[in-house]
């Protein structure tokens, strides 16, 4: 596939991860939509994964020497943390407003990482 593809792929992910995961915090237990919301938040974090390795192999980003680049790595973690939000609200542990403001502060980090790449 082209970069633009990959491109394109991983940024309809990030679309369906971020109103997916609001739509999954917003729902109560048992709600019609909910079934759904999670089913498409896996699904978006699917392409992003598959899309994202898909660009850094297209990119050669990796080093034969170091493996990936560590800000790679630190947006995989920012991406798993946002994995696991739903469950952490739907948990009890924390709050839907805090999980929102959460969520935005990530999705904001890993365009920093992405764009500026510091380390």
């Amino acid at each position: 596939m082209d970069l633009a593809q990959y491109r394109l792929i991983h940024l309809i992910g990030v679309v369906v991860v971020m109103v997916a995961l609001g739509a999954a915090v917003a729902t109560t237990k048992g709600s019609p939509g909910r079934g759904l919301a999670m089913a498409l938040h896996g699904l978006g974090l699917l392409a992003l994964l598959v899309a994202g390795f898909g660009m850094l192999a297209k990119l050669n980003a990796a080093n034969p020497n170091y493996g990936y680049p560590n800000w790679m790595w630190a947006k995989v973690g920012i991406w798993a943390v946002l994995a696991f939000l739903p469950a952490v609200v739907k948990g009890g542990k924390l709050g839907v407003g805090l999980a929102v403001l959460l969520a935005a502060l990530l999705g904001g980090g890993a365009v920093y990482l992405v764009t500026m790449k510091p380390f």
